[in-house]
């Protein structure tokens, strides 16, 4: 596979894990039912929780270390307001 492609899919998997935590918000309001919409949770968060990992794994240290280092100024400025 060309390199590219991986980092492609890196991102796609990233994107897919947001959406996925994103969408964890918004299935009670569209589902009834507590039992079904905790499943449905639980699913979606296993899907993001392993998007995320396998993307950080794809996209390599150096990706891990730029987000790192954002959340780390981001609530550290945040912190000195």
């Amino acid at each position: 596979m060309n390199l590219n492609k991986v980092k492609i899919l890196g991102f796609i998997l990233l994107g897919l894990s947001f959406l996925s935590l994103g969408s964890i918000l918004i299935i009670p309001f569209c589902i009834e039912g507590t039992s079904r919409i905790l499943t449905i949770n639980a699913a979606l968060l296993i899907i993001s929780e392993g998007s995320f990992a396998l993307s950080i794994l794809i996209l390599g240290k150096e990706f891990w270390q730029k987000i790192k280092l954002f959340f780390k100024t981001t609530f550290t400025n945040a912190n000195k307001s």
